[in-house]
């Protein structure tokens, strides 16, 4: 091809990219996130590197952002989403450039990248605090919060949450202070907190239903269900995350599903319906697996342990502890070695190592404490009373 024609194919194809890009964009049955990701990848990173069109590379990569985080699909989009930044740079576009940087944060939070995660929504933070831009600081503190609440830092993500809300209430959209409320309301379960929980969880169901998000309904219904489960209404909580996890699957949030199937099976696994129990869980395990996300498999392998141990599968059991208590170490997620450990001592008193059942449940409810969770530590510390 020469010099002439390479001109020609290049100003053709940089017409066509709105066309291209609007056909991703279209609401049409074939046009799903698990067929055109690629296609949608590809067209952002040409935009950026090849026909000078950052302001297209910047509408699609804020357009499929949401449709994204539904499916945690994170691997190829870090690229876009770094093209995008540059983009931002390249036009001076501050607002959406401090929008891709918390995008990017929650990406890199995905690939389990915690201090990437963590330095770009500090980043994000930095910008909209210099210019002002109320909205975004919100949404950056927000962010902050769900990296500290994904490394098990449970009070400085409740103080991230408290801070957003109380700054975005008069500045962000609907939709995003009810993801500040239902964010309050997780970690209000994890401290015993039932009844500001059950506040926060209205509040955001309020904020959804004003715009009649059927996704963010049923998240807020599952977060319900949760409380429900902490308070002991484990029946009740298992009817609200069927029917939210079928809402899920209708929707295509292969993610919040996973989350669902997994509460299930543990829901189940309380009331003696163990192979239903494991059903789940696998269920659960493999969309994590198909994911790929590491943090969120270690939990269902943590109630799987749960379910051998009970099951007094002890072979199965041994293994999966030892492994699963090496990966969450790696991993840095305190919570699931806490509960991994105290499964550990619910099997040594099951064949008569009381004094090392004694010191895992003293190990687990350490890091428990540790991490602020104290529904968790009130459970340890229930068993560890059986000794005094």
């Amino acid at each position: 091809m020469d010099v002439e024609e390479r001109v020609y194919f290049r100003a053709r194809a940089r017409e066509m990219a709105p066309m291209h890009a609007r056909w991703l964009m279209s609401e049409r049955p074939a046009n799903t996130l698990e067929t055109n990701l690629v296609q949608v990848v590809d067209l952002i990173r040409d935009c950026s590197q090849h026909l000078d069109r950052p302001e297209l590379t910047i509408m699609l990569a804020l357009h499929f952002q949401p449709i994204v985080e539904g499916w945690s699909t994170w691997g190829l989009w870090t690229a876009a989403l770094d093209h995008a930044l540059t983009a931002t740079r390249q036009t001076a576009d501050l607002l959406n450039e401090i929008r891709l940087l918390n995008h990017r944060s929650e990406a890199a939070r995905g690939c389990n990248e915690y201090e990437a995660a963590h330095a770009l929504a500090l980043q994000a933070l930095d910008l909209a605090n210099n210019y002002q831009q109320f909205e975004l600081v919100a949404m950056s503190l927000n962010q902050l919060g769900r990296i500290a609440y994904v490394r098990d830092q449970l009070e400085l993500a409740r103080d991230y949450w408290e801070q957003a809300y109380r700054i975005g209430e008069a500045h962000c959209s609907a939709v995003e202070l009810g993801r500040m409320a239902l964010n309050g309301a997780v970690v209000a379960i994890n401290q015993l907190r039932f009844e500001d929980a059950e506040q926060r969880v209205n509040l955001a169901n309020h904020y959804f239903e004003i715009v009649g998000d059927p996704v963010w309904l049923a998240k807020a219904k599952s977060t319900f269900a949760a409380l429900r489960y902490a308070q002991g209404h484990i029946s009740t909580a298992l009817l609200l995350w069927q029917a939210t996890s079928e809402a899920f699957q209708v929707a295509g949030n292969h993610y919040a599903r996973a989350s669902d199937e997994n509460a299930i099976g543990c829901a189940l696994l309380q009331l003696g319906q163990w192979a239903a129990a494991r059903e789940h869980l696998h269920i659960a395990a493999n969309t994590y697996e198909q994911l790929g996300s590491l943090v969120d498999t270690l939990s269902v392998m943590a109630n799987l342990i749960t379910l051998n141990v009970t099951m007094e599968e002890w072979e199965q059991a041994e293994v999966m502890i030892s492994a699963g208590r090496t990966l969450a170490i790696t991993a840095d997620k305190p919570l699931i070695v806490a509960a991994i450990d105290v499964d550990y001592g619910r099997m040594l008193l099951a064949r008569g190592d009381a004094e090392g059942a004694r010191q895992a449940w003293e190990r687990g409810q350490a890091l428990q404490q540790a991490a602020g969770a104290w529904e968790a530590a009130h459970k340890t510390e229930l068993l560890l009373s059986t000794f005094s």
